[in-house]
């Protein structure tokens, strides 16, 4: 019977909740007998799911056993779950051994120096909205005819049709999770996201901040004030970052970096979220980064995320960025690349029999295989970044 051993990090302390008889070994080859190499242990580290479910162990249980259902000789007995919250370094688990595999952000696989011994193996996936489906859509010169333009009009059409409180779940097909009718068939699956570019204010206020954004005028359109998420967010901050520096490109008034532009212009900006929008202390801030899509699984009922303090106001969304890839999960150089190649597998195969029990917990809808990680996984970080 397998043995699973799972973590849940809180701050700085480690607890244990034991599922097995005893302290597992760590995942080098243990034995190897008639040819077979047998693994004591394998360890992942995952992210911690947004609500706890009993049967999220299930599917790793699953793979193990599909791991071990293979025609190469590669068997393993037990393995370490290790669920983690977001502001883990996933990266120096592997690096540490303290993870066999993990599941990273592109972002912070890309900015490692030295991947020489991390392996990207598996592309996670998640539902396309019905408004995007098409990873191609890129930037091109910012104005209406623009694809990342046209994606942000065809997404606030659908959010605007009726005022956000004033949503009915019948209609807009409430799950308890998302919103389906704002999602392409469950077949649809996508492997990116995109950050989006909100904008409130009068109609008069409205028609200046478009107007400097279609001129290309970054201080201009900076006064009108900037509300951003951590700066270590890909949807809420690094995305519209890197469009800005594509988009304002005049020279004597071009956007370079916020860390830069906020010497001197620290009163332009400010961290907040979207239900902060056009409320109080937030009311100077007409220009508000957001995840593209996130009315989508926010439920209305008893909300006034959307809601604007003054009347007079409205809520438009001006552009959508460029997209950066779901989560990877990846292995340490401690495991092979057959065995790699034959966990890869036996994911997928598990999500394609429908007992991936872990995924949807934390947004994974499906899962592909890496085949190139230069190709897949850093070419299209360094487009988005612009990066040689």
């Amino acid at each position: 019977m397998l043995k699973f051993k799972k973590y849940l990090l809180i701050g700085a302390a480690v607890l244990p909740a034991m599922v097995g008889a005893s302290v597992l070994s760590s995942s080098c080859v243990d034995k190897i007998s008639n040819n077979t190499k047998t693994y004591e242990n394998l360890k992942f580290s995952i992210n911690k799911p947004w609500s706890e479910t009993s049967n999220k162990d299930n599917f790793f249980y699953e793979i193990i056993n599909k791991i071990n259902e293979n025609k190469k000789d590669y068997k393993v007995n037990n393995a370490t779950l290790h669920y983690l919250d977001d502001n883990v370094d996933f990266i120096k688990e592997l690096q540490k051994g303290t993870a066999d595999i993990a599941c990273l952000t592109p972002t912070v696989y890309n900015l490692e120096k030295d991947k020489s011994n991390i392996h990207p193996f598996l592309q996670t996936m998640t539902r396309a909205f019905v408004f995007d489906q098409d990873f191609n859509a890129q930037y091109s010169n910012g104005l209406d005819d623009d694809p990342l333009r046209k994606i942000a009009q065809s997404a606030f059409d659908l959010f605007n049709k009726k005022p956000f409180e004033n949503w009915n779940d019948k209609e807009y097909k409430w799950n308890g999770s998302i919103y389906e009718s704002f999602y392409a068939n469950k077949d649809k699956l996508v492997d990116y996201y995109r950050g989006l570019v909100a904008i409130w204010g009068t109609q008069e206020e409205l028609k200046a901040i478009k107007e400097a954004w279609n001129k290309k005028d970054w201080k201009t359109f900076r006064n009108f004030g900037i509300m951003h998420g951590s700066s270590s967010s890909g949807s809420k901050y690094l995305l519209q970052e890197a469009l800005f520096k594509k988009h304002f490109n005049l020279k004597g008034n071009e956007f370079k970096s916020f860390l830069e532009d906020k010497q001197g212009n620290e009163v332009k900006y400010i961290k907040g979220k979207i239900k902060n929008i056009g409320k109080g202390a937030f009311s100077k801030y007409h220009i508000v980064f957001d995840d593209l899509g996130s009315f989508a699984y926010t439920h209305s009922k008893g909300s006034a995320i959307y809601k604007l303090d003054d009347k007079n106001s409205k809520i438009e969304f001006l552009t959508v960025t460029e997209p950066l890839k779901y989560n990877i999960f990846a292995t340490s150089s401690n495991i092979p690349k057959e065995l790699r190649e034959i966990i890869a597998n036996a994911m997928v195969e598990v999500w394609k029999e429908g007992k991936d029990t872990y995924g949807p917990t934390v947004g994974f809808n499906g899962y592909k295989i890496i085949n190139d990680p230069m190709k897949e996984v850093i070419l299209p970080y360094k487009n988005v970044f612009n990066i040689n």
